[in-house]
Order: structure tokens, then C-alpha cells, then sequence
């Protein structure tokens, strides 16, 4: 069927397409975003109405969490830009996202708009949302990014199986990084649909932030009982790999393990010149001595350690090993 565009000049067709552009972006966003906060908001008043593991109910409250952290993630994606938010686009859709103003004309927004809200479109999963949407938020990237695998396990059980069994701490881990995410987009105002957070939201939050603290202390405690001093006990630098990281233990003062990542980066040095670099993001410790243990980074920074190293010195090897950089 030709459309016709009776008594319209380019330039006012040009202004249509890309409203149209502007309007699609913006109803998506705000239709993912007002989807995660109301899943969010269900999941969560269930929770603080049923804190009893004979609920029955706790498949129902980690669906509706897990689900709503990923559309909201989704939603401040798909503001930014909606090439974030899906998987494998066509190159027109490619085209079309990348520079409206100059392909608009051949591209069909309705139809876009439409597999987009029927379901056609493949949105990328939880895991690579939740790296898209650290690059935005790098400050709570590290309990995120570490939950993320744990999250996605526990959506698709939701969502497609029945959960085989009840963990407090696994829904309280949900619970809190679903506030977090919500009070992370409220403060830099990118919540484009109002969340009330409830006083049993506030109470739990404080409540949880206490046990984090205990659970801190019961793991020093604990590894004080265990620790001992071998007369020679060393770490051997081949074993240090891109994954692990030296750091004394603060219980028994001997070498053990930060487990996190190493990304390439880049710096200016004093004349401004760009040079690479290589930065250790750590997210959980273990020592293999004392037996102490902090398993995710803010468990880390409450115990005192460090969560960025530079490891600059071996960017040469690590340019090496992977190529694709280099």
C-alpha cells in the first residue's frame, strides 16, 4: 500500500519522523520503567507481609522482584538509547537508531513500535543488561555485576520451574538490590515513573545494612579461631593470573587472595599523552590460611579492604594474552 503525504514538504516530514523517533523511544522507556517499579513494588510488599519461610509465596515474591530489576535496568536503557536495550538489531534498525535524522524516511517506526511491544524484538538478557547499565552507574556495579549470574538462575526459575527450595538470604540479596536500584535511579533523577518507597522498604534496608555488619564480624571472629602461622607460606607469582589479585590477610597477616577482574584502561600521563593501563576490581577476599572469607564487595569495603588496584605493570603481558586489544 503507498501512503501518500498530501500537502506536506520534506522538511515538515523530516520533523514528523523524527517526533516519531522521540515518541517511540520515550513511551518504551517509560512503559519498561513503570513495568519494573510496579513488579518491584508488588514483590516487595509481599515480602515484608510474609518474612516466614512456610509462606508459600516465595516464588511469587523472587519472580516479581527479579523481574522488575531487569525492566527497570531496561527502561534507564532504553532512554539513553534503544540499541542498549536489544539483541542482535537489523541493520536498518541499526541505521535508524544510530542517526534518525538521515534514514527516518525509510524506516517504519510503527511497525518498529509494535514487534518491539509484542514481543518480537529479542531484548538482551540480565546479565549483559546489568554490564550496560554499570557503564551509567560504575558506583554500584560491584554487588550488581556479582548477583547478576545469581539473579538471572533465579528469574528463569521463577518464571519457568518451581524453585526448589526457600533461602531468606537469597530474597533479602533480591530485596535490597532492587532499593538500591531504585534509590541509585531516583537520586540522579532517571526514575521517569514515581516508586513510594514504604517505611517497611526503609526499616528493611537498615535491618540488612546491620546484618551485613555482623556477618563481617562473625567472619573475622571465626577466622581468628582458625588462624595460624605456617614458617614459610608464600604466593607463588605464577599463580597470580587476570581473576586474583595478593593481599595480606587483616585476621592472620598472611598472603591470600582478592578475587575480582582486570579491565584495560587508559591514562594521561604528565604531557597529556594517552597510555594503557590496567585496573583490578575486586569483589569477594579468601584466605586460604585462617579460613576468612568476604563474599561480595560490599561485605569487602565493610571489612576495610581496598576494591581498585592498578596493575599497570602488566599491561604488556596482559595485551598478550589477549589479542583482540592489542
Amino acid at each position: 500500500m503507498v501512503r501518500l503525504r498530501v500537502g506536506l514538504t520534506n522538511e515538515t516530514i523530516e520533523m514528523i519522523d523524527q517526533k516519531n523517533l522521540a515518541d517511540v523511544q520515550n513511551s518504551l522507556s517509560v512503559g519498561l520503567t513503570h513495568g519494573g517499579v510496579d513488579f518491584i513494588r508488588t514483590g516487595l510488599d509481599l515480602f515484608h507481609l510474609s518474612r516466614d519461610p512456610e509462606c508459600g509465596s516465595h516464588q511469587v515474591i523472587m519472580g516479581n522482584i527479579t523481574i522488575g530489576i531487569e525492566l527497570l535496568m531496561k527502561g534507564f536503557l532504553a532512554r539513553q538509547n534503544l540499541l542498549l536495550v536489544l539483541e542482535n538489531p537489523s541493520p536498518e534498525t541499526l541505521a535508524a537508531l544510530a542517526g534518525g535524522e538521515t534514514i527516518s524516511l525509510n524506516f517504519n517506526w510503527r511497525r518498529f513500535e509494535m514487534e518491539f511491544l509484542t514481543g518480537r524484538l529479542k531484548l538482551l538478557d540480565f546479565e549483559r543488561t546489568t554490564k550496560s547499565f554499570c557503564l551509567f552507574y560504575p558506583e554500584i556495579r560491584g554487588y550488581l555485576e556479582r548477583h547478576a549470574k545469581r539473579i538471572t538462575v533465579l528469574r528463569n526459575l521463577c518464571v519457568h520451574s518451581v524453585m526448589p527450595f526457600y533461602d531468606k538470604y537469597e530474597t533479602e540479596i533480591a530485596s535490597f538490590v532492587a532499593i538500591t536500584l531504585v534509590r541509585t535511579l531516583k537520586s540522579s533523577r532517571s526514575l521517569v515513573f514515581p516508586f513510594v518507597e514504604s517505611s517497611a522498604d526503609q526499616e528493611f534496608m537498615k535491618e540488612f545494612q546491620e546484618t551485613r555488619l555482623t556477618r563481617v564480624r562473625e567472619a573475622f571472629d571465626e577466622a581468628k579461631k582458625r588462624a595460624h602461622r605456617p614458617e614459610t607460606v608464600q604466593i607463588s607469582q605464577g599463580e597470580c593470573d587476570w581473576e586474583r589479585f595478593p593481599e595480606l590477610c587483616p585476621v592472620c597477616d598472611l598472603p591470600a587472595w582478592l578475587i575480582g577482574v582486570t579491565e584495560f584502561a587508559a591514562y594521561e600521563d604528565e604531557d597529556g599523552i594517552t597510555q594503557p593501563g590496567l585496573d583490578f576490581v575486586a569483589r569477594s577476599f579468601e584466605c586460604q590460611h585462617c579460613g576468612l572469607v568476604l563474599p561480595d564487595p560490599v561485605l569487602l569495603r565493610l571489612g576495610g579492604f581496598l576494591d581498585h588496584f592498578d596493575r599497570s605493570q602488566d599491561v604488556d603481558k596482559w595485551l598478550a594474552d589477549h589479542q583482540s586489544y592489542s
